[in-house]
């Protein structure tokens, strides 16, 4: 699966079902850290389906949320699991609607 690139998938039942996977998303260092992730323009359909389900992998020990859910993107928010804050990194984010 390539990085930044909205895949269509046919199920069983004969609906498309969308993955979009992004390697290396950059997020700032602190205490807890938001942002906003958009989806890529795809010319097969505007905007990605709003029940979809997101994944998150941080490059480091932190509490995920994600809020925000449209249908051109959504908002990460990484917290600190410590007093230490979360330094300068990245994340890996996988959608599947």
């Amino acid at each position: 699966m390539l990085s930044n690139e909205i895949t269509t998938l046919l199920t069983s039942q004969d609906q498309s079902a969308y993955i979009w996977h992004h390697l290396g998303m950059n997020h700032d260092g602190g205490q807890s850290v938001t942002v906003q992730v958009r989806f890529p323009k795809y010319k097969t359909f505007d905007g990605y389906p709003t029940n979809y389900s997101v994944f998150i992998t941080p490059d480091q020990p932190a509490a995920v949320s994600v809020t925000n859910r449209s249908l051109r993107g959504f908002r990460v928010t990484l917290t600190s699991l410590s007093d230490t804050p979360l330094v300068a990194g990245q994340f890996c984010a996988m959608v599947v609607g």
